[in-house]
């Protein structure tokens, strides 16, 4: 079996790297595993067994041009049987452009709910021309892949044939070890994310006005970066709360913040699945997320956290408090979110079910 992957994962390049070690993992399930990496690099080409990559410089069309010539170049080398690409958008119309050329059946992957959620489609004319190409490609592939039911159900609304689906979900693991929650005098509600429009932390700085006038001193952590950064920090003074929002940037260890925390908020817009809800899980701690993502398929209202519906600052702020008032509810809710962490897929489980989705691709 020779498959061929576009992907926009550099870190793919990086032999110190997680994802590195994964697709070397892949590549003993095959004859053959190239990955040509779509997102700039400087890295040069990595080979290993039966697994090679490559990646490129420039400007993105110069890089979605020298992936196709090399997606074709590699397709005629090793005879694909199966080319797979992360997105049905750019790379997922260059790889369907190369396989109705060839034998290779056309997978294509999607890591985001852009169908069931408006929200990403109107952020830009280019992204509505880039779902009208999605939907092109997704209806000519042999096999669709997704992380999560969510994805799924909005893919079938569109005419996708649920058949050819298959819900491949995120390996569970956290990035870093759970430790005793530590005791402090201010309630703290933690937040880990990157600052973009999708993952709406400004939802909370609306919030935040109610939460401190039930919980005086309550404090809100942001750990992440990125260019609604300004916009929050005005956001916060103008409303009277900068001295509760505390902005600490991207942090690669994470343990202290959990510890410290008494709740984790996801506020996003939109997600695809949902790492910080799984993480949040990991380190025993009672979630609020707004519905979109792994909402209702792993934290579930009530039973593992509290879901709100989409951009409600009033429902976040009554969610928060909520847990502050009732502390047996916050103890249950952190309880069976750690035990339910227990439970969902590892690394080997969806390995399987990728290699499994492969194979029967070829029959």
């Amino acid at each position: 079996m020779n498959v061929l992957l576009l992907s926009f994962d550099k870190k793919i390049l990086n032999k110190e790297t997680e994802s590195y070690e994964r697709m070397t993992r892949y590549a003993e399930h095959t004859s053959m595993l190239g990955v040509i990496v779509l997102s700039r690099c400087e890295e040069e080409g990595v080979e290993h067994g039966s697994f090679i990559a490559t990646g490129f410089t420039g400007n993105p069309i110069t890089r979605l041009w020298k992936a196709y010539k090399t997606l074709k170049r590699w397709n005629k080398k090793y005879n694909a049987n199966i080319i797979s690409s992360q997105e049905p958008f750019e790379s997922g119309f260059i790889a369907w452009l190369v396989t109705r050329k060839s034998k290779a059946a056309l997978e294509v992957q999607l890591h985001g709910d852009f169908y069931g959620n408006s929200f990403w489609k109107n952020q830009s004319w280019i992204n509505k021309i880039r779902a009208k190409i999605g939907l092109f490609v997704l209806r000519r592939a042999e096999s669709v892949r997704v992380v999560s039911q969510r994805i799924k159900k909005s893919l079938t609304e569109k005419g996708i044939s649920e058949n050819k689906i298959t819900v491949t979900p995120v390996a569970a693991q956290s990035t870093s070890e759970m430790t005793e929650h530590e005791s402090h005098d201010d309630f703290t509600v933690l937040v880990v994310s990157r600052l973009t429009k999708e993952k709406n932390v400004t939802l909370l700085t609306r919030a935040m006005p109610y939460i401190c006038g039930s919980i005086p001193g309550a404090q809100c952590l942001v750990i992440g970066d990125g260019p609604q950064k300004n916009e929050i920090l005005a956001s916060a003074k103008s409303i009277g709360i900068a001295e509760s929002i505390h902005l600490h940037g991207y942090k690669r260890d994470l343990s202290h913040y959990y510890a410290h925390a008494d709740v984790v908020v996801i506020p996003s817009h939109t997600e695809g699945w949902g790492r910080v809800a799984i993480e949040a899980m990991s380190h025993k701690k009672p979630i609020v997320m707004t519905d979109v993502g792994v909402a209702g398929e792993i934290i579930k209202h009530n039973h593992n956290g509290l879901v709100i519906p989409e951009n409600d600052a009033g429902a976040l702020a009554e969610a928060v408090i909520r847990l502050r008032e009732n502390k047996e509810l916050a103890k249950q809710l952190a309880t069976q979110a750690r035990r339910d962490f227990e439970s969902l897929a590892q690394e080997k489980d969806t390995q399987e079910i990728m290699i499994e989705t492969w194979k029967k691709m070829l029959v």
